[in-house]
């Protein structure tokens, strides 16, 4: 009694593309901690002659560290649910014919200055 999803190849009517808008890291002032944050931006293009519903998912880290948070900032589009445990963001979009939208996910990771951030 298991569910999965199946899909059914590509549909060359809707285009996806992804952007990274930012990845900046940042170190405190005393030097104890750390904090990366990432940007990106999902565009959505309906060329179908119809709504078509899409849902777009996005993996973010999960931390197993109590030191190592990660945080979703206030940039990210609303109209999410999140997985915390799998670590799956997903939005259900209804993309209206011949349209484009555009979703922004951002995230911060905030940890020890020892942790290394360039293996996340």
């Amino acid at each position: 009694n298991e569910t999965f999803e199946l899909s059914f190849g590509i549909d060359d009517n809707i285009k996806v593309k992804r952007f990274k808008m930012v990845d900046d890291l940042k170190k405190d002032k005393i030097g104890l901690r750390q904090h990366r944050v990432y940007g990106w931006q999902i565009e959505l293009r309906n060329f179908k002659d119809q709504m078509q519903e899409i849902v777009v998912k996005e993996n973010i880290p999960v931390s197993e560290l109590k030191d190592v948070k990660v945080e979703l900032k206030g940039e990210t589009s609303p109209g999410y649910e999140l997985d915390e445990q799998e670590g799956i963001i997903s939005w259900k979009v209804k993309l209206e014919k011949q349209a484009k939208k555009t979703i922004q996910l951002y995230y911060e990771i905030d940890a020890p200055k020892s942790f290394d951030l360039n293996a996340v």
